[in-house]
């Protein structure tokens, strides 16, 4: 189970080294947001930091080769330039603060 509660805490504070009370502030909504009756039936919680620029791309690429396997099935090549990963990351980039790497997937299966 994900949920992208209080993510805005991860992005306002990013470039802090302040993690700690970065996370006690998120784990905070968390309990004020969610039912104890819920909570308690949660094992852990993992908070996870923004993906760098490098790490997106890394995904959208894996993603592409994906996409090439199943393409080749068909007998249809693919091959995507360097550029054409940057409009790709571009077009996903205003959600992907928020939402991790799910954007980068919906924009590959909606232009590609």
């Amino acid at each position: 189970m994900t949920s992208n509660l209080r993510a805005h805490h991860l992005l306002a504070h990013a470039a802090t080294k302040d993690i700690e009370a970065t996370h006690k502030r998120v784990i905070a909504d968390v309990q004020r947001h969610f039912r104890p009756e819920l909570i308690n039936r949660l094992s852990e919680m993992v908070i996870f930091r923004p993906l760098s620029g490098e790490q997106l791309r890394r995904v959208a690429r894996m993603q592409l080769r994906g996409i090439a396997a199943r393409l080749v099935e068909k007998g249809i090549g693919l091959d995507v330039t360097d550029a054409a990963l940057d409009v790709i990351l571009s077009r996903s980039s205003d959600q992907v603060q928020m939402y991790g790497a799910r954007p980068i997937r919906h924009c590959l299966q909606k232009n590609v």
